[in-house]
């Protein structure tokens, strides 16, 4: 016997829809504090309070009219959409004026030589005496201009009749007067030299819609892309400007502090290095009093042998012990997919813990671990933990291991991550396919890095100050991917933002307190920092409100 329609309907439920309602509620609240921007909600001012429902509503109308399909457009345009084909749209948003004053405290994962624009680049070398380009064959086919690996170099004596690198009559390996390269540039699949050399030292914007071709091939041409560049970047004259530029696109960004990773061999001028970077500093400092500084990561391929980790890590706590200030922590970097587990690179990094314990500094130890789809890649985030990391660089696949989340929870340990790189590098197809929300949920402790801007797409790759093209502003820090991930997730907002920003001052390797990052100390430098930043944070808020409360706060 079956009940009537009209039976069904008439049957009291509403004790137990009021006890389901309720059981919800309740539901909601516990997962509401478990996410690691709880304790930051709760204790939002009033203003903030109001700068949050702002941008929220800023948010809703902008899904709503921005993000939506236009029949002349020549793509999808949705909420969430590849950064790629987004950027241009993006610049002309509310959401990114708001995010380009947002300030974002520190930025704690950037690799120094792709930090700046790559067409600025090219005009300092330009502007240098002595630059020339050499390559191991003719660049003189549509096949040799996109494969072949050149170089740059500064020799002491070039030849004076040497056949144009362009031709075929070109002899391999001989150095060409960048100048003369460029006048003599002919190429019916390139309009100029420039345009040549930005489609060689950028991820390209179709390049980066490739996704079907996969992680192993963007890698591919992203590690020649250091090749091409670093003797541009470290070169004497070129170097000051480039850290210099660096600084001004940070501050420009509204960040106060930056952790820069710098690639180290043991051909590299070091000493030279490293104090030009920390006299660019000082000078920085000197010119922007709000500026807090800037130190250096000491970075070195996990594809190196052993015997050449450890000599760079005696390189790594001498230069330490003569730049206390500058040189902040240590990582091992690369392609994990194709490189050196850190499991085998485990014997290395604890001798040179034991050596800075010898040594009396302290370098902590601040790893690349999980940037991969690969899940025998991602057991590099066992070791990462079990070497008592305070920071992991990217983490993307932590979410494959339930009890490293635990983990990362219970020690602290902050996630530096990167949105924009890890779509580009083909780790997600799209932001909304990041893995971000679910450890902000679980109350994984997170910060927002930018990688490579100069090289993956931040940047707009042209010239600036007098370049050959000018220069679009904000390239040069995190407002990209802080944005990205407020249009991306609805339950991030605001107030999500500036946890992850006020995280990053936590977690920062300030001098003399690297090793305690994510630990507050009374009186410290971290708290002394944090609440300069709560300050610029409830200026901010103040400015938003002003901004456009008027218009969003109608009804209020």
């Amino acid at each position: 016997m079956t009940a009537s329609n009209t039976g069904a309907s008439t049957v009291d439920i509403s004790r137990e829809l009021a006890a389901h309602y309720a059981a919800r509620a309740k539901l909601q609240q516990e997962e509401k504090a478990l996410r690691h921007d709880f304790a930051f909600i709760q204790s939002l001012s009033p203003t903030a309070r109001k700068a949050a429902e702002v941008v929220r509503r800023i948010r809703a109308h902008e899904t709503s009219t921005i993000w939506k399909k236009e029949e002349a457009s020549a793509h999808h345009v949705f909420p969430g959409m590849s950064f790629t084909l987004a950027k241009q749209r993006i610049e002309q948003t509310k959401l990114w004026r708001i995010v380009r004053k947002l300030p974002k405290g520190a930025l704690l994962h950037a690799h120094l030589e792709a930090m700046v624009d790559m067409g600025w680049l090219l005009d300092r070398a330009l502007e240098t005496e002595g630059i020339c380009i050499f390559a191991p064959a003719p660049l003189d086919s549509p096949t040799a201009l996109a494969t072949v690996i050149f170089e740059f170099s500064s020799p002491t004596t070039i030849p004076k009749d040497a056949a144009n690198i362009w031709t075929s009559a070109y002899v391999p390996n001989t150095p060409i007067p960048l100048r003369t390269a460029v006048q003599t540039f002919r190429h019916a699949h390139h309009t100029s030299f420039q345009e040549w050399f930005l489609s060689r030292t950028t991820i390209t914007p179709a390049e980066s819609l490739l996704q079907h071709e996969g992680v192993t091939e963007i890698w591919r041409k992203f590690q020649t892309i250091f090749i091409h560049i670093s003797p541009l970047v470290f070169h004497p004259e070129i170097f000051p400007a480039f850290v210099h530029r660096i600084l001004a696109d940070l501050y420009d960004d509204s960040i106060y502090w930056s952790d820069i990773r710098m690639a180290f061999l043991p051909e590299t001028p070091s000493e030279r290095l490293v104090g030009t970077f920390e006299k660019a500093v000082t000078e920085f400092k000197a010119k922007h009093p709000n500026f807090w500084g800037a130190s250096l990561i000491f970075t070195i391929p996990r594809s190196v042998p052993d015997e050449m980790i450890d000599q760079l890590s005696v390189l790594c706590i001498k230069l330490k012990q003569a730049h206390p200030s500058t040189i902040s922590a240590f990582d091992c970097v690369g392609f994990e997919d194709a490189g050196r587990s850190l499991l085998d690179l485990t014997p290395c990094i604890l001798r040179f813990k034991a050596l800075c314990k010898a040594a009396n500094v302290d370098i902590p130890v601040f790893l690349h671990a999980g940037e991969t789809l690969l899940s025998s890649v991602s057991q590099n985030l066992l070791d990462a933990v079990l070497l008592d990391v305070r920071r992991i660089g990217h983490g993307y696949s932590l979410y494959r291991h339930p009890r490293l989340v635990q983990l990362v929870k219970e020690k602290n340990i902050l996630l530096e991550i990167c949105p924009i790189s890890n779509e580009v590098l083909r780790l997600a197809g799209t932001i909304l396919q990041h893995p971000i929300p679910a450890y902000l949920a679980a109350g994984v402790a997170c910060a927002i890095g930018c990688d490579d801007p100069g090289i993956l797409g931040q940047h707009d790759g042209c010239g600036g100050n007098g370049g050959m093209n000018g220069m679009k502003e904000g390239g040069g820090g995190s407002s990209h991917d802080f944005w990205q991930l407020l249009q991306g997730f609805d339950e991030v907002g605001l107030e999500g933002l500036g946890d992850l920003a006020q995280n990053s001052v936590q977690w920062a390797a300030f001098e003399g307190v690297a090793s305690q990052a994510g630990i507050l100390s009374e009186g410290g430098i971290r708290e002394e920092r944090i609440k300069l930043w709560r300050k610029e944070w409830e200026q901010f808020c103040e400015w938003v409100v002003a901004e456009f409360g008027e218009e969003w706060l109608k009804n209020e």
